[in-house]
């Protein structure tokens, strides 16, 4: 694993120019990059909390996983997640925006100042924390 994350370092840099600013990707790159950020987000987990956390991507990889098959494993909703939120973040404030999305794709958010839900359309479940 700390091999791959190397080199998953050295591979983010060059989505950078010299200034450190950000690239414009064709969508075969920005795939791969929202998968290395995927990817980071788990060893980010693992170094905050750590060690292994149930759920955490990388710990249904093999011992001694190359960065190919790491960004490999990311599953595609991931990306198509991903692509949603920048969608939206482009056009922030009040929108149909979200009209759009397609039904499963669920939601998170306050339901008041001190209730937290969950909703996911299939199957339907919920949780509440006050």
């Amino acid at each position: 694993m700390q091999a791959a994350g190397l080199v998953m370092r050295e591979e983010l840099a060059r989505y950078t120019n010299s200034d450190g600013q950000p690239l414009a990707l064709d969508a075969k790159d920005e795939d791969r990059l929202v998968r290395l950020c995927h990817i980071a987000s788990s060893f980010e987990a693992i170094y905050r909390f750590g060690g292994w956390l149930r759920g955490n991507s990388l710990g249904a990889s093999r011992a001694g996983a190359t960065l190919d098959e790491l960004v490999d494993a990311v599953p595609s909703y991931v990306v198509d997640d991903i692509r949603r939120q920048m969608r939206l973040a482009a056009h922030p404030g009040p929108s149909t925006a979200c009209d759009n999305c397609p039904q499963h794709s669920g939601s998170v958010g306050p339901s008041s100042t001190a209730v937290w839900t969950w909703t996911e359309p299939m199957p339907t479940s919920s949780w509440t924390d006050s």
